[in-house]
């Protein structure tokens, strides 16, 4: 509970007056309850005794958003040697906020103080804060293969707009909206994550509370490598240098061959980018050719029928 306190006098005689209350600000909404619950006046009379009343209107407003505001009216007296008045009272005033990140209330009071036939006739008011946005830092993780945008999709504090970067400030309070998928087909298991508060969908939005990290994910798509050759090719599959053996996972954008039917020459090295599974295929000829006898020496020689080059094993190279 908070008080606010003030007096009124006049040759000595008057009073001093306080209002008890409470306040509770809710960023969602962007207003404050202030709950009055007492007020209390406290009469001088200069030693004399008599009648002595207090009458007047207590206001509640916005300090940014003054046509927002509440009242209660006072009204309250006792006979008596400087007497004492209280009233519990329990009225409930919400007022809203403009934009900023410090959000206050004014308490004004204007009336009159009776203390014994002497009066005054306070006019007074005090500014009060009821809540300081707390500054976060925003992390943006955007992983390989894929898109992120995170948005201002609600504040009291300030306008909304699109595209967050990393490291930019956020308050406790505001609402953030992320988007987020796979930047291309090659790629599988899109996952967005905000620190916590977990795995999210594009569009989802989550209201702050603290600095965060937002991050996504997404997997390189992975298929098999068929080599399909007969007993008379000799075929070599490398990726980085390492051998790969038939029924062998290939990553999309692994560089390859010519394969799935397109031909490539013999026994050269062709470049082919990977973007779904790969065969390789490779069938060979027996070559014709007669044996002659050279110097007791058994040779074979080929003959060309047709010679548009001469023929040769296979090698095709995973680069």
């Amino acid at each position: 509970m908070a008080t606010w306190t003030f007096s009124g006098y006049n040759n000595g005689r008057g009073a001093e007056v306080t209002f008890t209350y409470s306040t509770a600000y809710d960023p969602s909404t962007n207003k404050t309850k202030v709950t009055i619950t007492n007020y209390t006046a406290v009469f001088n009379t200069g030693g004399a005794t008599g009648y002595c009343q207090l009458d007047g209107t207590l206001t509640v407003k916005a300090a940014d958003n003054t046509g927002s505001s509440g009242t209660l009216d006072v009204s309250a007296s006792k006979n008596g040697k400087s007497p004492t008045v209280s009233t519990d009272v329990s009225q409930v005033i919400e007022v809203s906020h403009g934009r900023g990140t410090s959000k206050q209330i004014v308490l004004a009071f204007t009336g009159t103080i009776n203390s014994v036939t002497y009066f005054t006739y306070p006019d007074e008011s005090t500014t009060v804060s009821v809540y300081t946005a707390t500054a976060y830092t925003l992390t943006l993780n955007k992983g390989t293969g894929t898109n992120l945008v995170v948005d201002l999709y609600a504040s009291p504090f300030r306008s909304t707009f699109s595209g967050f970067t990393t490291g930019a400030v956020i308050y406790g309070g505001e609402v953030l909206r992320v988007w987020g998928s796979e930047s291309s087909g090659a790629y599988k298991n899109f996952v967005l994550n905000v620190s916590g508060v977990g795995n999210l969908a594009t569009g989802d939005t989550f209201t702050v509370t603290g600095s965060c990290t937002v991050k996504t994910t997404a997997v390189l798509k992975t298929y098999t490598l068929t080599i399909n050759a007969d007993s008379h090719a000799a075929v070599t599959v490398t990726r980085g240098g390492a051998a790969l053996a038939s029924g062998a996972a290939i990553k999309h954008f692994d560089s390859a061959a010519d394969i799935n039917g397109t031909a490539i020459s013999p026994d050269v090295e062709a470049s082919h980018t990977v973007s779904g599974p790969v065969t390789i295929t490779v069938l060979t000829e027996a070559m014709p050719g007669v044996l002659l006898d050279v110097g007791g020496v058994r040779k074979r020689f080929l003959i060309l029928i047709d010679s548009g080059g001469v023929r040769k094993n296979f090698r095709a190279i995973f680069k």
